[in-house]
């Protein structure tokens, strides 16, 4: 028996099938093992499937399919809907239903808690990945702002004051609130500010965004991938924060929007092998050992020249919403905040991250 009810699950094991509960949706379901009957299963579960699952659909919560991916599961999931959000080349025909007539899938995993009927398929089973109520290190946007503290602001006086001591921004609104590429100087108007306003993370150029990496249809990786790497979410914020700690550190997910950094299409390197994870979890493996930053360098911001737009197919959308930010955290219509000013740089020591 397995239970730590911070980790949103409990699963309890016996000879022929477990017993997995979502603590978060209060559901229970039977994991039968083998092909097993399922006749003896009827009463109290919300869903009773056989195991291993060979045919997988994803419904909404495609925050899970990088799990399969990791696991060395893809082969199993069968759809995904909504398809078009998808950014892993690991699924290059995903579709929101089969693409085989003759597959019928036997499970699917949904964010909505269902009462299925036993022996009917799909079994729909809820996934909590990135529910509010798990810790910090289940979800990595609680890792950026641990105290979860949310307001909507209507007075842009007021949404001034609680900015002045933000030191960083991220932008995290979803592009499809837009209907077109927004330039920076945009979002600063429709946020009520100048270029040239006396505010930290203006004048310093800290506006980003998490739209690093798309795919095609101008989807953001970060919507996608993020809740199962926060080792990655961690190391992009560190180095968000300290730009000169390891220069060459490329972001995994955050654009620096304000220096007209422009995001880029989801690819092989990206994602160097659908079939072994491995080379992936290795990616920027740190060393031990005492690292001080070089305050020489020079972060020279882009210039519109310097940055050639995508094409039309590709463009992501980019505006004013959700904005969160790590030595101060804020929010535009959702407002995420911590006053705390940004520490001065002292010396490193290179962790492994895996």
């Amino acid at each position: 028996f397995f239970v730590d009810p911070k980790n949103g699950f409990t699963v309890e094991y016996f000879d022929t099938y477990k017993v997995l509960t979502n603590l978060i949706t209060n559901q229970k379901y039977a994991l039968v093992c083998c092909n097993s009957t399922l006749d003896d299963y009827k009463t109290g579960y919300h869903a009773v499937v056989n195991t291993p699952l060979t045919n997988v659909g994803v419904d909404s919560q495609l925050d899970s399919l990088p799990f399969f991916e990791l696991l060395g599961l893809k082969d199993v999931i069968k759809s995904a809907k909504p398809s078009a959000n998808v950014t892993s080349p690991c699924f290059p025909d995903i579709q929101d239903g089969p693409t085989n007539t003759s597959i019928i899938i036997d499970t699917v995993f949904t964010g909505k808690p269902m009462n299925n009927v036993v022996g009917t398929n799909p079994q729909y089973i809820s996934v909590s990945a990135s529910n509010n109520d798990l810790t910090p290190l289940q979800v990595s946007m609680k890792l950026i702002a641990p105290n979860n503290q949310s307001t909507t602001f209507q007075n842009i006086t007021e949404f001034h004051s609680a900015l002045s001591k933000v030191d960083f921004v991220i932008d995290d609104t979803p592009p499809a609130n837009f209907k077109k590429d927004l330039a920076y100087t945009d979002w600063l108007s429709a946020a009520g500010y100048k270029p040239n306003a006396k505010v930290a993370f203006i004048s310093l150029k800290n506006v980003f965004r998490t739209d690093l990496l798309i795919n095609a249809a101008g989807h953001s990786d970060w919507d996608f991938r993020h809740t199962a790497r926060a080792d990655l979410v961690i190391a992009d914020v560190i180095h968000m924060v300290y730009n000169t700690y390891e220069p060459t550190y490329n972001m995994n997910w955050l654009r620096t929007f304000a220096q007209m950094r422009r995001p880029s299409f989801v690819s092989n390197l990206t994602y160097p092998s659908c079939t072994d994870p491995v080379p992936r979890i290795n990616t920027n493996l740190c060393a031990m050992g005492s690292f001080t930053p070089n305050s020489t360098v020079v972060n020279t911001p882009h210039t519109a020249a310097d940055s050639p737009g995508l094409s039309a197919g590709g463009k992501a959308g980019v505006a004013v919403g959700v904005i969160v930010g790590v030595a101060a955290i804020a929010g535009f219509a959702v407002f995420k905040y911590k006053q705390k000013r940004v520490p001065t740089e002292g010396t490193f020591v290179k962790m492994n991250d895996i």
